[in-house]
């Protein structure tokens, strides 16, 4: 894919996988707060460690770092990374 270049930073939580539906929401609970939502964009890939995409739907209790922009209500998933 080409590079691109926007003004958007992302960020990402660390947690593991409370609810997934593929395509639309993914729950992850966060070590010292509660759960977080979070939408998952067109463009949302899950990834390995390694940086591969992974087929695989998620697992609840998977320990995963979840990109992504925007803040409160308005947080879109970039990439989904499934720690290893």
């Amino acid at each position: 894919a080409p590079a691109t270049t926007t003004t958007t930073s992302t960020t990402y939580e660390v947690g593991t996988v409370e609810t997934y539906t593929p395509g639309k929401t993914i729950v992850v609970k966060r070590e010292r707060e509660g759960p977080v939502s979070f939408a998952l964009g067109t463009a949302a890939r899950i990834v390995n460690g390694a940086g591969k995409v992974v087929t695989a739907p998620l697992r609840p209790g998977e320990k995963v770092r979840v990109y992504y922009t925007g803040t409160g209500d308005t947080r879109v998933v970039e990439r989904v990374q499934v720690e290893d």
